[in-house]
């Protein structure tokens, strides 16, 4: 849900304790337009991990569609052969 704060009379302490208790960005507007986003670190961090997985997942349905996959009965024989390598 999206939270817009006045910048008027709104010191930066108040709104960094705003966004931290939020746990997600907060819309600052002046003048009644929008003028900024202000987040804490951690929704700044967990926001480019998703962005991270959604693009990796969207090169995986790209290669599948083209038919570029192996199957996983493949897989888990690789990743027993390199088990067994590294405890020979």
């Amino acid at each position: 849900m999206q939270r817009t704060i006045t910048s008027r009379n709104m010191r930066a302490a108040e709104i960094f304790q705003i966004c931290r208790v939020a746990g997600e960005p907060i819309f600052v507007s002046e003048d009644g337009q929008d003028d900024m986003v202000v987040m804490s670190k951690d929704t700044y961090v967990t926001g480019l991990a998703k962005l991270d997985v959604y693009s990796k997942l969207a090169a995986a349905e790209e290669q599948f569609a083209n038919g570029h996959y192996v199957s996983a009965d493949t897989v888990f024989q690789d990743l027993r052969e390199k088990r067994e390598r590294r405890y020979v």
